[in-house]
């Protein structure tokens, strides 16, 4: 029933959206031989280009069903990465990937390199290699951004979203994207420096696609995130309750409502109203089915880490991977999302200063990360892939003993920062910000050995993009230069922490932290 409405919605978006695509350059070829998947398919493109991506799960079984062998719409990810399906149906495109057009292709094997062989860096050359040859497609210049975020570059990201609007100054997708590069949206969303941020031209940016798109509730929602950067908690309000009227209330799952009742949820977290906020998170889980609320299930959890209440955490998040394990839904998603709830009752243990509870957490962890491994096993990646994939658990792993580690003052650090050392640089060939996570771990080790100099010198060697909206860390890069004497630039960060008003697990365990450090 769900599938058939939503197929009505979107022919109307389709028929709205075409005319703003056609003013756009041209729209890349797609191969298949079902004209109304073809149609479908534009659709989906559009939806994700358009704030509009969470209908397209349905969409694209309905094309898969109609074109089994339409191989572009295998690789567009569906929200299913989670899953072996999305694995399987890369895999298969990949194979045949001989039979679609030269930049199907590509895409194609971009997308399989990514998410495959997990290698970003030789992706991203297929694409800008592709954008070289085929300069007039702005949909490629988007898949590029994308590429260039993962890649931690904010610069690129920009450089293609200007390339777009210079072909079309109208085009809705790069205004809204462009913008946010000047405010925080979530961990996904990589960021200017915050020095190098201007919420006056996101907003004009929004504005703008606003203008282009006036029923559209995304510009009014990110807007409210425009704000909330600000500090400007009653105007990002409005703005999440203008984004709320335009969408109206729905009668069944909706995962774009939800979120701005999420939003909601978040203003008076940062207001102080942490009752209130729970129950505007509450009211957001649901508008959505079970499988997309572990996510966001954390966010009311974490405002008792705001409380400095780790027990009543500890209590719901067990709860909620209970539910989990006990679910209905595939092997591999049950591990993914107990992998989430765990680790935050790692955390959770670790600030309520008990070791005991977090070596068990730990245990647990290793546990279901042995289960994510062999769920890979079953779906037959190479050796080669198994083998990054475990690198990665391992480094998981690592990190989160470190963290305790240092927390509970072992000995062994330096041991156990060289086998993190050792971990990320086998990933340097595919992530060049690989060893961002070892300088951190070190210069909150040397901070809590008393080498403020040395905590200083690592984490200055970690790039203002992956530090400035890091809290956690930020924070003790704070204390390391207070009490080194640069007691002006210690301020400054402590400020910037205390006045956070973007929810994150590390946010909410250092904000009041950093308050009292004022």
């Amino acid at each position: 029933m769900k599938v058939l409405k939503i197929l009505a919605l979107t022919f109307s978006v389709a028929l709205y959206t075409a005319t703003i695509l056609a003013q756009e350059t041209k729209l890349i070829p797609l191969t298949t031989n079902s004209e109304k998947a073809l149609e479908l398919m534009r659709t989906v493109m559009a939806n994700a280009e358009e704030f509009r991506g969470d209908d397209n799960p349905p969409l694209l079984e309905e094309i898969l069903r109609l074109d089994p062998n339409f191989y572009f719409a295998k690789t567009y990810n569906s929200l299913l990465l989670e899953n072996n399906t999305y694995r399987t149906n890369l895999n298969n495109a990949y194979e045949n990937r001989s039979n679609v057009s030269e930049i199907e292709e590509k895409i194609i094997e971009a997308t399989y390199q990514q998410y495959i062989n997990l290698n970003t860096i030789l992706a991203d050359k297929i694409i800008d290699d592709l954008i070289s040859k085929y300069p007039e497609y702005y949909q490629i210049r988007l898949v590029s951004a994308d590429l260039k975020n993962d890649l931690k570059d904010p610069y690129a990201k920009d450089l293609r979203y200007a390339e777009i609007l210079e072909q079309n100054p109208n085009s809705f997708p790069a205004l809204f994207r462009r913008a946010q590069l000047h405010f925080q949206v979530d961990n996904s969303v990589v960021n200017f420096p915050i020095e190098e941020r201007d919420l006056n031209l996101a907003t004009s940016f929004l504005l703008k696609a606003a203008s282009i798109q006036p029923k559209n509730p995304g510009p009014q929602r990110f807007l409210g995130n425009v704000y909330r950067g600000q500090n400007n908690l009653s105007m990002a309000k409005q703005a999440y309750e203008s984004s709320r009227l335009l969408m109206g209330e729905p009668d069944e799952i909706d995962s774009r409502y939800s979120n701005i009742l999420l939003m909601l949820g978040h203003v008076e977290t940062f207001s102080g109203n942490y009752k209130e906020a729970r129950k505007l998170y509450d009211e957001s889980l649901e508008f959505l089915d079970f499988k997309q609320k572990p996510n966001l299930y954390q966010y009311p959890v974490f405002t008792y880490f705001y409380e400095r209440d780790y027990d009543q955490a500890i209590v719901a998040f067990t709860k909620m991977r209970s539910e989990i394990l006990n679910s209905n839904e595939d092997a591999q998603w049950k591990t993914v999302n107990s992998i989430l709830m765990e680790e935050n009752i790692f955390v959770s243990h670790l600030h309520n200063q008990d070791e005991q509870g977090a070596n068990k957490s730990l245990q647990q962890l290793a546990g279901f990360k042995r289960n994510d491994l062999n769920s890979y096993l079953t779906s037959g990646a190479s050796r080669e892939q198994l083998l990054t994939i475990k690198n990665n658990n391992d480094i998981d792993l690592q990190e989160l003993r470190l963290w305790k580690d240092i927390i509970f003052g072992a000995s062994n650090l330096e041991q156990q920062l060289n086998r993190l050392k050792t971990l990320l640089e086998k990933n340097l060939a595919q992530d060049p910000n690989a060893m961002t996570l070892y300088h951190k771990y070190s210069g909150y080790a040397a901070l809590m050995n008393g080498d403020n100099q040395a905590a200083i010198r690592h984490y200055s060697t970690v790039s203002d993009i992956e530090m400035d909206d890091d809290n956690y860390h930020s924070y003790f890069y704070a204390l390391a230069l207070r009490e080194s004497g640069d007691t002006e630039k210690s301020k400054i960060i402590m400020k910037r922490i205390a006045e956070n008003t973007f929810a994150t697990r590390g946010a909410a365990l250092v904000q009041m932290l950093a308050k009292r450090q004022l």
